[in-house]
């Protein structure tokens, strides 16, 4: 279990009814409430060696799966069967780490922007801004759609409060169907699928295709899956969820897509960091697959699927890793190292959260104030700036890779910046 001190001179209090817990990554208290008459909630309550607590006489222990959450010792040998760090190694599409990529020198240390030397940050600043210059397509196109499956939806007040949501699964969807990609006999897979809204509107798109199909990729357990409201539509595609995590799937393994010539479609509303980079690298597996048999048969895809188009909207750059990045070689052809790579990943943060001037004061809680004085040559506005640039030139390596598995591909803008800062897609299509 975490440590449950509080940090000398912590100046944080935990707010009315939540746990005492904590949490020094996040530099605030646990939010979970604990049950009456404790200081902690359930997952933090104080353990003795063995690991175990007691709450109001029922016994709680250390799950063996994973030692960073607990459970009611009763209730495990259920919670074992559910837990989200269970692993199938019997599936034949499950292979640990598959997707995961490769560094020969390891995963670079990460480091905090307090710790790096602020003249080596300028020059890191003005290598990003030099790289992203000189790149040729770096402009973005912008492709605001609507789709008439949230023509409804877009206007009922009901939905207000989740408006930007709706905005932009009315775009995502648009797109596809812009581009020609909701087609029969497709196989439409949400990879990081969550509650898979998306694919619900994109079910209830496609009704009418008996030969489509969809896959939806999630590592985790989802209550209120939206997709269960079309388990009982005949006549329809058929659909079916995948929980695994995106680095151990063998797509071209999978009963839907083996020695099967079909299209795939993949895409995802905000595919947060590395997980982008473990797609493209299972979706690679696929790509190459197809290429070889082209090579050797003179009818191409034969028995095979194949890629037919990726829409994935992009999200926290910072949680991106340097052993899942896909566009390590366009990233050291630029001069640039491993370690500058864990630097810009945490610049990317800046797009979305600058530190603006006049909120500085509300920012003193949650970040040093030695850390803003250290940047303050910067106006909130250039902070902003290279917080933009250096998440293009992540995605820009993405898509340099993209290219040589002959894809042509774009970074688009589909909602405006007002519904959602993280308001990009990258879209890629094989070159005819």
């Amino acid at each position: 279990m975490c440590d449950k001190t509080e940090p000398k001179g912590c100046i944080i209090s935990p707010g009315p009814g939540c746990c005492n817990f904590y949490l020094p990554h996040k530099r605030r208290h646990c939010k979970f409430p604990p049950p009456a008459g404790e200081k902690f909630c359930v997952q933090h309550l104080p353990t003795d060696n063995s690991g175990q607590s007691e709450l109001k006489g029922m016994k709680r222990v250390v799950c063996p799966l994973d030692p960073n959450h607990s459970v009611y010792e009763y209730k495990l040998s259920s919670h074992l069967k559910k837990c989200n760090s269970k692993k199938s190694p019997n599936r034949p599409f499950y292979k640990d780490g598959v997707n995961s990529g490769s560094s020969k020198d390891g995963e670079p240390v990460s480091v905090s922007l307090s710790e790096v030397d602020v003249d080596f940050l300028k020059q890191l600043v003005d290598k990003i801004r030099q790289v992203y210059q000189i790149v040729e397509y770096i402009r973005l196109e912008e492709r605001l759609e609507e789709h008439e499956a949230l023509k409804e939806e877009l206007v009922n007040e009901l939905h207000q409060k989740c408006l930007k949501h709706r905005k932009q699964e009315a775009s995502l969807l648009g797109n596809m169907e812009r581009a020609g990609w909701l087609t029969d006999g497709t196989t439409f897979i949400e990879f990081g699928a969550g509650r898979a809204r998306l694919t619900s509107y994109l079910l209830g798109t496609i009704s009418n295709q008996r030969n489509s199909s969809v896959l939806l990729i999630d590592r985790g357990t989802t209550r209120n899956k939206s997709e269960n409201k079309h388990k009982y539509v005949e006549g329809g595609p058929s659909f079916e969820r995948l929980r695994i995590d995106i680095k151990d799937l063998m797509l071209e393994e999978h009963h839907v897509l083996k020695g099967v010539d079909r299209d795939i479609v993949a895409y995802s509303k905000h595919l947060c960091g590395s997980a982008t980079d473990l797609t493209l690298r299972c979706l690679e597996r696929v790509m190459r697959a197809t290429s070889t048999e082209k090579a050797e048969s003179k009818k191409p895809r034969l028995n095979q699927p194949h890629v037919k188009g990726i829409q994935i909207a992009l999200c926290c750059h910072h949680k991106c890793t340097w052993t899942a990045y896909a566009g390590k070689e366009f990233w050291l052809e630029q001069q640039l190292t491993p370690d500058d790579f864990i630097i810009t990943k945490t610049l990317s943060s800046w797009a979305t959260c600058a530190f603006p001037d006049r909120n500085a004061e509300e920012h003193t809680a949650h970040a040093d104030s030695d850390t803003l004085n250290r940047f303050s040559f910067w106006t909130s506005e250039e902070r902003e700036n290279i917080g933009l640039m250096s998440k293009r030139i992540i995605d820009i390596g993405r898509e340099h890779h993209l290219k040589t598995l002959g894809y042509k591909t774009n970074l688009v803008i589909y909602v405006k910046k007002e519904t959602s800062l993280e308001n990009i897609m990258l879209v890629a299509r094989p070159i005819d």
